[in-house]
């Protein structure tokens, strides 16, 4: 916990805010210098480009079931049950 603890704060203050937009304007290099993986990298920056691309997902999902909202979670690469 104290490693993955030590990346969110890395990855934090990194960041101008932990927004999907900042995300994918980060850079590789950036990101994997806060101590991700490069396919964590990818994964982040897939889910971030959902976000994006989904304007207010939040207010999609109000109207899902937990089971339809764990299928449209989990389509998205790195993000598991």
């Amino acid at each position: 916990v104290k490693a993955a603890d030590s990346v969110a704060n890395r990855l934090i203050s990194a960041l101008p805010a932990m927004l999907p937009e900042h995300i994918i304007a980060a850079s590789e290099e950036e990101l994997r210098a806060c101590g991700l993986s490069r396919s964590k990298v990818l994964y982040l920056n897939n889910i971030a480009e959902y976000f994006v691309r989904v304007q207010r997902p939040d207010a999609q999902w109000q109207h899902l079931s937990d089971e339809e909202m764990l299928k449209e979670l989990t389509a998205l690469k790195g993000i598991g049950r």
